[in-house]
């Protein structure tokens, strides 16, 4: 039993000098922490405690924060050592802490258990992302930033994962998508009541064209969806139709570009491949090159083996008359040339006389017009004077059928000729128009020959073959050109009482 007390006593003796190497180790007697029997952990300077230290003591790989030579368990807050500020958790430097930190109010960023104060972006704490510039949490910041090669939304200090909108950043606006600017994103957005065109996450302020939204082609000018716009819109290419700001696929005919070019426009898409004559609804035949009628084009042209009479491009089927083709005058009617046909037709001023369809040259003698009146024909052309005092009588009678009302009395002053107004030539006459309070003023009408019809102008047609004469300009007072030609009065007057059917084209211009 005493053997076994001594056993036991030597076995104490040698754990009690191992502890105390073991502590002598852990605690050296050069700088470093101390624990005190109280517990309390001091910090040694040369084997004495430094009272007056007040930092950070690393201690087996671990640094500890030390006040007043004590390790303050219950700090936690920034340090400075050698020049580098840290932040301490419960007086222990966590080194692999890297969130945001409140001190003394304000909110800072942390990296790797120190203040990195040249540090600008987003940061996670507790879930919410948040904004630091220059390792400041900063709660006035909105706009853009960029975090691992994505941009994202920050309002007011906080990344809104909400927010789907627009904001500028140095000059530009861009657009972003929950929180997010997508690179990737174009189309149109529609902000404060207006629908913008975003181009990789840009809004494009310059762009004008189509773009596909939901499955309908809008279009846009200088960035914005135009809700006014009709017209033709080129897009890669094609030129498309578009009506208040939508482009119409199940639109088919003509439509005038801001160049007056006329385009023929098919399932709302002009059509390049078309080419020649081509047939619109209605009879309106057009000639077409690569989809775009030939409006500079007048004359004839081949079709299946007729012979068709175009102006400015369009079939005119009310064209009587002469028309030159490569260097020959041929006849034609109702907007065809007609090899059977032989007789008197007009071309600008003067009569024509046609023989199987081509001008005779040759021929000296009479022929009848289509207005029933013979002519005489020298080498095939007859000075048309009946032609404009016939002219004359169908502008009197229309004005006198407009014009006329019951408190005034229309006379006639003067008519003439107009040998330079268009192909066709024209007419003016000049009226006193007295009223039953005593008054009277002048005007003079001035009417153009066409055999091409169009709604833009007040008209009057004697017979179909002789064309209408269009009411182009009423001015005050007198007119007259260099090269007019006079007309005698009576002659205007015989013809009038003689007209029995006429026809008024467009009496809303009146």
């Amino acid at each position: 039993m005493k053997n076994f007390k001594k056993l036991i006593a030597v076995a104490l003796a040698v754990f009690v000098s191992v502890f105390m190497l073991a502590v002598s180790a852990f605690a050296s007697d050069t700088d470093s922490l101390v624990r005190m029997d109280d517990g309390t952990w001091n910090y040694m300077e040369n084997g004495e405690h430094n009272t007056g230290y007040t930092g950070l003591v690393k201690y087996y790989d671990t640094y500890y924060y030390v006040e007043n030579g004590v390790l303050d368990w219950s700090y936690t807050g920034p340090t400075e050592y050698d020049g580098t500020t840290y932040f301490i958790t419960n007086s222990t430097l966590d080194e692999n802490y890297s969130s945001l930190v409140l001190v003394d109010g304000v909110w800072h960023y942390v990296e790797n258990g120190v203040y990195s104060n040249d540090y600008t972006g987003l940061t996670l704490y507790y879930g919410t992302w948040y904004y630091d510039e220059n390792g400041v949490l900063n709660w006035d910041y909105t706009g853009l930033t960029l975090y691992y090669g994505t941009w994202y939304y920050v309002e007011n200090g906080v990344l809104n994962w909400n927010y789907t909108g627009s904001t500028e950043y140095y000059g530009t606006t861009y657009y972003v998508i929950n929180g997010i600017l997508d690179w990737d994103y174009s189309s149109l957005v529609y902000v404060d009541g207006v629908w913008h065109y975003v181009e990789k996450g840009v809004y494009s302020n310059d762009y004008t064209g189509l773009t596909l939204y939901y499955g309908t082609w809008y279009y846009v000018e200088d960035g914005i969806l135009d809700w006014e716009f009709e017209g033709l819109t080129d897009y890669y290419g094609t030129l498309y139709y578009v009506k208040d700001g939508v482009l119409h696929w199940d639109f088919s005919g003509f439509v005038v570009d801001e160049d007056y070019n006329i385009f023929y426009v098919e399932n709302g898409a002009v059509d390049r491949s078309l080419n020649g004559l081509y047939n619109y609804y209605d009879h309106n035949w057009c000639y077409l090159a690569d989809g775009q009628v030939v409006s500079s084009y007048t004359g004839l042209f081949n079709y299946y083996g007729t012979w068709y009479y175009l102006e400015e491009g369009f079939l005119n089927w009310n064209y009587y008359g002469l028309t030159n083709y490569y260097g020959t005058y041929y006849g034609v009617e109702g907007g065809i040339l007609d090899w059977n046909f032989t007789g008197a037709l007009r071309y600008g001023t003067s009569l024509y006389y046609v023989s199987n369809g081509v001008f005779d040259s040759s021929f000296n003698g009479e022929a009848e017009y289509c207005t029933g009146k013979i002519y005489n024909f020298k080498d095939g052309v007859s000075v048309d004077y009946d032609g404009y005092v016939a002219d004359a009588a169908q502008l009197v009678k229309l004005i006198v059928y407009c014009e006329l009302k019951d408190d005034t009395e229309i006379e006639i002053i003067s008519a003439q000729g107009l040998p330079d107004f268009g192909p066709y030539g024209g007419v003016a006459v000049t009226f006193s128009v007295k009223h039953n309070d005593g008054t009277e003023d002048y005007r003079t009408y001035i009417a153009t020959k066409s055999y091409f019809e169009t709604p833009e102008f007040l008209g009057v047609r004697e017979n179909i073959g002789d064309g209408t004469l269009f009411v182009t300009e009423r001015i005050s007072g007198d007119f007259e050109t260099e090269n007019s030609v006079s007309l005698t009065l009576d002659d205007v007057v015989n013809y009038f009482n003689g007209i029995n059917t006429y026809y008024v084209l467009n009496e809303n211009k009146a």
